[in-house]
């Protein structure tokens, strides 16, 4: 993988490594694979595996500060069956 700048690839690196050592929640989704999401202080992110091995996709959203004491945060869906 090529970064613009050595700073880039350490901030992608930052996001990940605090992503790696959350405590993410496994859900079955309606297809194949496995849903896991994660929300930690400053992010949530949300992967799909496959076959226990393959990571389809992976995002990691970063949560906003508090704008007029109203809390930004990235929609992840609930749980699957639920409303």
């Amino acid at each position: 993988m090529v970064f613009q700048s050595k700073h880039e690839g350490q901030a992608i690196r930052a996001v990940l490594d605090r992503a790696i050592a959350g405590k993410w929640e496994s859900f079955t989704p309606p297809g194949e694979g496995t849903e896991w999401r994660i929300e930690g202080d400053d992010f949530a992110a949300a992967s799909l595996v496959w076959d226990e091995k393959v990571v389809m996709r992976l995002h990691v959203f970063p949560k906003q500060p508090a704008l007029d004491g109203v809390v930004y945060r990235p929609r992840i869906r609930g749980r699957y069956g639920r409303d």
